[in-house]
Formats: structure tokens, C-alpha cells, sequence
């Protein structure tokens, strides 16, 4: 998932499916700022699973101080879909945050 934050105002939220590969490492990537230097954002990423209970993988904070931060996730499971919440956009000018496999 990749969302876009800008002004204070949400911009572009777009969610890349694809299946995990087996025994490979995952991790988010993100990043954001703030008019407010003690702003942090938190990310939440479950399992998705269609008619059945879903169930967290990862939660973190990324602190709004325009650095990037990276957070290994580990593999994901094959075959079932991730969501990605992002909460605490209030005073964010400008965010992202990308699950992808690690370099």
C-alpha cells in the first residue's frame, strides 16, 4: 500500500495487490512531516481475510521529522491479502508509507 498525505489533506491512496514470495524479508518504509515536531503517525498491518477474523502482523510509529524510517516485518503469509491503516494524519503536511520486500 502506498499513501500520500499533503497539505493536511489526504492525497493518493493506492493499494498494489501481489502475491508474497516465499522466504522473502518484507518491511515498511515511511516517512513524514508536521508543523507539530512531537507529531507521529501509527501503522497497522493485518491480515485480511475474507470472512474470517484478521489478525495483526506489525504495528509502529513513524515520528514526523521528514526522515525515513524502515522497519523489517519479516515474510508475510503467502496466499493472503495485507491492509495497511495509517491513523494520526490530524497536522500532517506530507506522509508515506510502503510495504515492500527488503533490498
Amino acid at each position: 500500500m502506498v499513501f500520500s498525505h499533503s497539505d493536511g489533506a489526504p492525497g493518493r491512496e493506492t493499494t498494489l495487490r501481489r502475491t508474497a514470495r516465499a522466504r522473502v524479508e518484507y518491511q515498511i518504509r515511511g516517512a513524514c512531516t508536521s508543523s507539530r515536531p512531537d507529531r507521529v503517525v501509527e501503522f497497522d498491518i493485518r491480515t485480511a481475510k475474507a470472512g474470517g477474523a484478521d489478525s495483526s502482523i506489525a504495528s509502529g510509529e513513524i515520528p514526523c521529522d521528514g526522515r525515513e524510517v524502515v522497519n523489517g516485518l519479516s515474510t508475510l503469509p503467502l496466499s493472503v491479502p495485507v491492509t495497511v491503516s495509517i491513523t494520526g494524519l490530524s497536522d500532517v503536511t506530507y506522509g508515506y508509507a510502503i510495504v515492500a520486500p527488503q533490498a
